[in-house]
């Protein structure tokens, strides 16, 4: 039980302090994250945040990003990115 309270004590304090950070870029195995756009990017390929479509179908999503000439990613793009930061199948 007690380790719980810290456990919630730690998690809180970190959500709290984190609200004063203003990273602007974050940059991990040659991805980089524009924390102001949500985009992902790694060479000349992009990657937008699927926060971005909360609540949206995989349909409404595409027709919305379309015309800005986002796609859906196709199975070797998203293993390929899985791969690059460290999950693979079994």
């Amino acid at each position: 039980m007690k380790s719980k309270f810290i456990k919630t004590g730690l998690a809180s304090l970190i959500l709290s302090v984190s609200g004063f950070s203003n990273a602007g870029l974050i940059t991990h195995n040659n991805y980089t994250l524009d924390t102001n756009t949500n985009i992902v990017s790694s060479g000349a390929t992009e990657w937008l945040q699927w926060d971005e479509t909360v609540g949206e179908s995989i349909t409404s999503a595409s027709a919305s990003y379309a015309a800005d000439g986002w796609v859906v990613a196709d199975n070797n793009r998203m293993a390929s990115l899985f791969t690059d930061f460290g999950w693979t199948a079994p």
